[in-house]
């Protein structure tokens, strides 16, 4: 009989990570990283310490703590998170790049190899690299004020001569090129705002963006497609065999939206399985303790006026994706994320932790 997987959350008291009266010791770098966002300068023994670097697009970024690797914990649009606990002694940081077009290198001479051949190098390319110089408003990182319609007509033309190809219409913009997606709120025409998001490619060994979207009209999910972007979290594809991309569709124009429109929906995929899912953050772990790894994806719940959110669990079952469990909870909590430690996968909701934990069914 098929094991079946349900996903629970159990309320974590976190004793354990206690640091109440504990010495705290000093976090440091080997050297001087531009590809860290957040990093605290002193931490108590056995408190969880949280590194955040930039997202090097086709490209990737190891954290070493005294030598030892730091397992990534998750992923939001501008960052890559690490956490380790602290141990009972001072800590130095270290960063190791690498990418499918070799390892990243830092200083202006690359290193060389042995024989004298120079290192191939991976440009670090970051959200911010993509964002306008405007004022910022105080609703969010994304968010701007004082802009006007010249100005917002002067940034997409900027990235249209960069190889961008706008769709969308005068409100809702999205310009897309194979390595990077711009979605632009336009507010200019009535409150001189908008909204900038920016989405990075991140790539793979599975399909490709082409292979996706034949994937995904197969499977009847929506068709037909204008581009697809992968949005894999680094080293969830290794670990599952499951991908994630955001696919752009065009959408015929109504009587009410006569200007050209769009819609973004992101799937996982496997093999010639497809899901839509409503992303809020992925990781992996080996939920039912089988020695084969789960994606374990937060997504936004389906309810109007409450706050949800939907616990799923993916894994591939004879090379094709397969949701093996999901769950809807209704939780006071503003903001959410995944993040994973020794092996375990914790939801952190405005600060609470609570651990993720399988049921063996019938």
């Amino acid at each position: 009989m098929k094991k079946t997987i349900c996903i629970f959350l159990a309320f974590l008291l976190l004793l354990p990570l206690c640091s109440c009266g504990k010495k705290s010791y000093s976090i440091s770098f080997d050297k001087d990283y531009d590809e860290v966002i957040s990093a605290p300068k002193r931490a108590r023994a056995g408190e969880l310490v949280e590194i955040r670097t930039c997202i090097i697009m086709d490209a990737g970024i190891r954290v070493f703590a005294d030598g030892d690797l730091v397992a990534m914990t998750h992923y939001d649009s501008d960052f890559w998170s690490y956490a380790f606990n602290m141990p009972e002694h001072d800590v130095v940081l270290s960063l190791e790049f690498c990418g499918e077009k070799g390892n990243y290198v830092q200083d202006d001479d690359p290193e060389q190899e042995e024989g004298g051949a120079p290192m191939e190098t991976v440009e670090s390319i970051s959200a911010a690299d993509w964002l306008p110089n405007w004022p910022k408003a105080s609703g969010g990182l994304d968010e701007y004020a004082e802009v006007t319609p010249d100005m917002m007509n002067s940034y997409v033309g900027a990235l249209e001569r960069e190889g961008f190809t706008l769709i969308g219409g005068n409100w809702s913009k999205l310009l897309i090129r194979g390595d990077v997606w711009i979605s632009i709120a336009d507010n200019t025409e009535s409150y001189n705002s908008a909204s900038v998001y920016v989405t990075l490619r991140t790539a793979s060994d599975g399909m490709s963006a082409d292979e996706a979207i034949t994937v995904i009209g197969s499977a009847g999910m929506s068709a037909p497609a204008r581009a697809a972007i992968e949005i894999t979290p680094l080293g969830l594809y290794e670990e599952t065999g499951l991908q994630l991309f955001k696919v752009a569709f065009d959408e015929p124009p109504t009587e009410t939206a006569l200007d050209p429109i769009f819609t973004v929906k992101t799937f996982i995929l496997g093999g010639i399985a497809a899901y839509e899912i409503s992303l809020m953050d992925a990781v992996w772990a080996d939920m039912d303790c089988d020695e084969a790894s789960e994606a374990v994806v937060l997504e936004y719940g389906p309810t109007s006026g409450v706050c949800s959110i939907v616990l799923s669990v993916f894994r591939l079952e004879n090379g094709e994706a397969v949701r093996a469990a999901g769950s809807m909870y209704i939780l006071n909590h503003n903001s959410f994320w995944l993040k994973t430690a020794d092996g375990k996968v914790f939801l952190n909701a405005d600060g609470t932790e609570y651990e993720l934990t399988v049921r063996d069914g019938g």
